[in-house]
């Protein structure tokens, strides 16, 4: 076992002790899983444990919601250290569509503000998928 899944291993224990409140000691997250405290600390510690031992405590911490992919994966960067529930990812998609009604409601209140001015309509750019125009900056003061 490497020290980086070793220290991952510390990170979600520290990580779920934040999330619940409350300090989780090896001796808890030990019996949480069936190992004894000395089989956790060596995991965590890089003191090559067995793979049993390997196994029980990642598959307890996934039962918590953390993620095998972002403990294994070297470059683990764009990986998340806890795997969203299909609410969380119903409620973050439910977000970016609310955003983006917001910025094309933002695009039709700043045209028509531009219109009232005087001033040539939006170029071209992207939002919310449609093909929109933006205006040049050049000759514009404030």
């Amino acid at each position: 076992m490497t020290d980086e899944i070793s220290q991952r291993l510390t990170a979600i224990r520290k990580h779920l002790s934040d999330r619940l409140e409350e300090k989780l000691t090896v001796e808890y997250v030990a019996a949480k899983c069936g190992l004894t405290p000395q089989q956790v600390y060596r995991l965590e510690h890089g003191l090559n444990g067995t793979t049993s031992s390997l196994v029980a405590l990642v598959n307890y911490y996934h039962s918590q919601g953390y993620n095998y992919e972002w403990i294994f994966t070297e470059d683990n960067n764009r990986i998340p250290m806890v795997t969203p529930s299909s609410r969380q990812l119903q409620l973050i998609t439910e977000n970016i569509q609310k955003l983006g009604q917001q910025l094309t409601m933002g695009y039709a209140q700043l045209s028509a503000q531009l219109e009232e001015i005087g001033l040539e309509p939006l170029g071209m750019g992207v939002v919310d998928n449609m093909l929109v125009d933006i205006p040049s900056a050049e000759g514009f003061a404030l």
